[in-house]
């Protein structure tokens, strides 16, 4: 298995740069004491970076995250 870091970095309408795919582009989707990840970020605030990692790999490894449905599973 692999995970990539980013596929490839394409500008966006304001003219910064934007990772697209990987694991990078998953920071787009968080915030962290009210500060965007990334850019554009959605407002989904998380404690820490290391809850964002664990949450990660726990996608890959732990059954019970299998169990998870809805709109907000990523």
């Amino acid at each position: 298995m692999r995970i990539d870091l980013f596929r490839h970095l394409k500008a966006n309408a304001n003219g910064k740069n934007d990772f697209v795919g990987g694991l990078f582009h998953a920071l787009k989707h968080f915030t962290h004491s009210g500060k965007a990840l990334s850019t554009e970020s959605q407002n989904n605030d998380i404690p820490s970076l290391e809850y964002l990692l664990v949450f990660i790999a726990r996608a890959f490894f732990d059954e019970g995250m299998k169990q998870i449905k809805g709109e907000n599973y990523k």
